[in-house]
């Protein structure tokens, strides 16, 4: 494996835990709403 690839690995790898906690937290922010203003 040569060394760009794994580059390109670890920054997609990175990219998308960053886009699960994106989305974690738009969920968590999207039910906060429905409990306050339900």
């Amino acid at each position: 494996m040569n060394h760009h690839s794994y580059v390109a690995m670890v920054e997609s790898g990175y990219l998308y835990r960053f886009q699960c906690l994106e989305a974690f937290i738009d969920t968590i922010g999207f039910y906060f709403h429905l409990i306050m203003f339900s």
